[in-house]
């Protein structure tokens, strides 16, 4: 038996592909910034290698690795060939995403480039705006808030007004877009008071305070702080200026990119509160008394501001007004006198104000009372009062007046040259009523007659008549006794 050998033979395809060497580096551009103000913002860049002759013969084995994701899918990464030329494109699957990404290019034979590419994703900074916390702070008296922007459709409804009083902090919040990405955090606050003599300024854009800075109306000052920890701004002392919040952030092209807020800014030192002494007043009807009791019927008031006595900023007369708690509609100062009493002689100083009540009438009754409200109108509604009480009596006055030792003819004979002493002096006896009367004093009024000189006579306040001793001749005249409380002023 033989055996035959046949030639048997096998045919294969051997297909190589290249694969990258130990020198895989990423030779194009590694750094980007990508802006997630909106979701699927893209950034693609031509992806080029070192370690291999020809990115196409590697591409299929070419994948990536995200080193910190943190297990959180934020970005996509997308790896392109067309033709000879290799794209990666990174997409964010999530708006405002501040995070850093590090991807390294990867191949399935177990290669990994020495270098990574760099994604920064950022938030553009478009809007910024300061808000009042706790608008009702007893510190704050004042606010308006309004629109500020160069560009219309970033306009920010914010804080464009802040009156408050001095050596007091109040809270305020500064707010950004959403996720907006600060240089390093940045952000500084800068108080321009106004220069000496400068009473207002029109100021509502940073190119006005810009311009005002360098027409020297402006001043930088150090009495105005800001604590960007706790956001609380402080007034140390009493100031007029702006307030200038700076936001320094990046624009959809991460170029630097600055916001300005600002704000007027006013520190004051207002009362604490009136205090009128004295706070209680008891008079005379003005009306009812002489002239020489008119004393009677003022009395002078001081109203202090402050416990501490320290002066306030605005004390002007305009800030003060003087009411009466029965009739709201009285006028109380001024030239009329159509009601029970007045106000005068008014002034002003930053301690204290000072007025004197002058009680007019009680209109035919026996007594009237009242209580004289002062108050201090601070900005917008806050009030500061005082309250005066006041009581006004109507004197009981003479009403009768009798001559008890009236002569026979009602004459009164003095001899000048008698040797008895008697006959150069006469004592009026009076008697007057009512008893309680609230002056029962008499008042002589010599009118000489014709020819007489006015100092002929002499009459004390107990109704003794003599001749003045330094005179050598006689005269004429008539004696009036009046009522002190008659004398008064008419007109």
């Amino acid at each position: 038996m033989s055996t035959q050998s046949e030639n048997i033979s096998v045919s294969f395809v051997l297909t190589t592909k290249e694969a990258p060497n130990g020198d895989f580096n990423i030779t194009s551009e590694t750094e980007f910034y990508l802006s997630t103000l909106e979701e699927e913002r893209s950034i693609s860049s031509e992806l080029e290698l070192s370690g291999t002759t020809n990115i196409s013969q590697i591409f299929d084995g070419l994948y990536y690795e995200i080193e910190n994701l943190n297990g959180e899918e934020k970005i996509n990464v997308n790896l392109q060939l067309s033709g000879d030329t290799a794209t990666i494109t990174v997409t964010n699957n999530e708006k405002n995403i501040t995070d850093n990404y590090k991807i390294r290019i990867c191949h399935k034979s177990g290669f990994k480039s020495n270098n990574t590419i760099n994604v920064s994703a950022f938030t553009p900074l478009t809007n910024a705006s300061i808000g009042l916390y706790g608008a009702n702070s007893n510190s704050v008296v004042e606010i308006e808030n309004g629109y500020q922007g160069d560009d219309v459709l970033a306009h920010d409804y914010t804080l464009t007004k802040l009156v408050m009083r001095s050596s007091n902090s109040v809270s305020l919040n500064l707010s950004l877009n959403q996720g907006a990405t600060l240089q390093g955090d940045r952000q500084t606050f800068t108080f321009y008071r106004f220069a000496d003599g400068v009473e207002n300024l029109n100021v509502s854009t940073y190119a006005d305070l810009q311009s005002e800075i360098e027409n020297g109306n402006l001043v930088e000052c150090k009495d105005v702080t800001f604590d960007f920890i706790t956001n609380r701004l402080t007034v140390e002392d009493d100031v007029k200026g702006y307030a200038v919040f700076v936001f320094s952030g990046y624009d959809e092209n991460h170029e630097n990119l600055n916001l300005q807020r600002l704000f007027y800014l006013e520190g004051y030192t207002g009362p604490t509160s009136l205090r009128a002494n004295p706070s209680s007043v008891s008079l005379v009807a003005r009306d009812s008394i002489s002239l020489n009791d008119f004393s009677l019927s003022t009395q002078s008031i001081q109203v202090r501001y402050r416990l501490d006595d320290i002066g306030i900023t605005y004390f002007d007369i305009s800030k003060f007004n003087f009411s009466s708690s029965i009739d709201a509609t009285a006028q109380l100062t001024g030239d009329e006198e159509k009601f029970n009493y007045k106000i005068e002689s008014i002034t002003t100083t930053a301690t204290e104000l000072k007025f004197d009540i002058v009680a007019l009438t009680t209109f035919d009754k026996s007594t009237f009372s009242d209580t004289l409200i002062v108050e201090y109108s601070d900005f917008g509604s806050l009030k500061y009062y005082a309250e005066i009480d006041i009581n006004i009596t109507s004197a009981t006055r003479v009403q009768n007046l009798v001559w008890e030792n009236q002569t026979e003819n009602g004459e009164i004979h003095l001899e000048l040259y008698s040797a008895n002493q008697s006959d150069k002096q006469f004592t009026i006896i009076t008697s007057v009523s009512p008893l309680n009367a609230y002056n029962r004093d008499l008042t002589y009024i010599f009118v000489p007659g014709d020819s007489t000189p006015s100092n002929l006579i002499e009459i004390n306040n107990l109704g003794i008549v003599t001749f003045e001793s330094s005179l050598n001749r006689g005269g004429t005249g008539t004696i009036y006794v009046l009522p002190t409380d008659a004398i008064r002023l008419i007109g």
